[in-house]
């Protein structure tokens, strides 16, 4: 991909179409820098790069535009804006009629299909410390592939594990990527030191929460459609106090959809942790529950176990196993419970959860 690097001078008189025209097509062998800066102003220098073109009418996560019959004068105070907001990564400057139009986003595109229009807008990120085909999260310093919903579609780019942003239809989500030498996973929930809490609600447990830089929770409904996508196989590592790893993998690992309570498909079990989740006694087992939370309960047992284990889980009794538990509690049924490896009574340090394609 051919990287520009634009500069558009406030103090300049000639008209800032002619230069963004110029940077039109992908085969352009050398960079052009350019300096966004106000007249008048001490406002720091900037400098954006150009990525791609957009569609005009999919409104991109926009954040904030502004429109002036002076590109120059639009683009300006576009930029000067856009660096102050944290959530700002990109900018899209469109030609509209009389004028033009600057628009500060997040820099994610909008996957939903575009029904009308044909106009484009042209893209600029903010540096490109992430490389051609991602830009940078400015808030966690993560590098976002928005043309990715998984770590598959990220080792096509990078071969370091670690945090990333991905697209999932529309929405940023932040996820940890293991690259091993055969496999890749995509983490779904990271415990190790009780720096986020996990006794959260319905609807925190859905959208998601925590970080990847520390502890988190993905969100049960991209959980489901990271399995719908195909990524079917889950294996979850575990570790007690005294450093004993252990892991239990799942062949077959299904959530459905919201309308169907992200109800757990769960088999074929491999490991060395001890199958706490499938073949287990009767009504314990996690395997066709619908998930669970202090607000939503709708475990089969009766006693609300999420709010009893203070997490959200596929429950069906309150025993066995829940690794959303409260951090270092060896109350029983409270902490990061495994039964198969410490049982109910111990809470184990550390736990982590990730699916990959089967």
């Amino acid at each position: 991909m051919a990287v520009w690097l634009v500069v558009l001078s406030l103090t300049a008189r000639n008209s800032v179409s002619e230069a963004v025209s110029s940077m039109e097509g992908n085969r352009v062998k050398k960079s052009r820098h350019v300096n966004f800066c106000s007249t008048g102003m001490t406002f720091r220098d900037l400098e954006f790069a150009y990525r791609r073109e957009v569609p005009y009418y999919s409104r991109n996560k926009t954040l904030f535009s502004t429109t002036n019959q002076s590109f120059i004068a639009s683009y300006g105070r576009c930029a000067e804006q856009c660096i102050e907001d944290l959530n700002c990564n990109a900018l899209e400057l469109c030609s509209i009629p009389g004028g033009s139009e600057c628009r500060a986003t997040t820099g994610l595109l909008n996957t939903a299909p575009q029904t009308y229009g044909t106009e484009t807008c042209k893209q600029f990120v903010m540096d490109l410390s992430c490389g051609d085909d991602s830009f940078p999260d400015r808030r966690q310093g993560l590098c976002i592939f928005d043309d990715c919903s998984d770590c598959d579609c990220v080792r096509k780019y990078k071969t370091e594990s670690g945090g990333y942003g991905l697209n999932m239809d529309g929405n940023l989500v932040f996820v940890l990527c293991e690259f091993e030498s055969n496999q890749t996973w995509t983490v779904i929930q990271n415990r190790h030191n009780g720096s986020v809490n996990f006794h959260r609600g319905w609807q925190e447990y859905t959208d998601g929460f925590g970080s990847v830089l520390t502890e988190y929770w993905i969100g049960t409904e991209y959980i489901h459609r990271l399995t719908l996508s195909g990524l079917t196989t889950i294996r979850i590592d575990l570790e007690d106090h005294d450093g004993d790893k252990r892991y239990a993998e799942y062949g077959l690992f299904n959530v459905s959809d919201g309308n169907d309570h992200y109800r757990l498909t769960i088999s074929g079990y491999s490991g060395t942790a001890g199958d706490s989740m499938s073949s287990v006694n009767g009504d314990e087992k996690a395997d066709g529950e619908m998930f669970s939370t202090f607000d939503n309960d709708l475990d089969t047992s009766g006693k609300n176990c999420a709010a009893q284990g203070r997490s959200g889980w596929w429950y069906g009794g309150c025993t066995y196993s829940s690794i959303n538990g409260e951090y270092d509690s060896n109350s029983n049924n409270r902490g990061i419970n495994w039964e198969t490896f410490r049982g109910m009574g111990y809470s184990l340090k550390a736990s982590k959860m990730m699916v990959r394609r089967s």
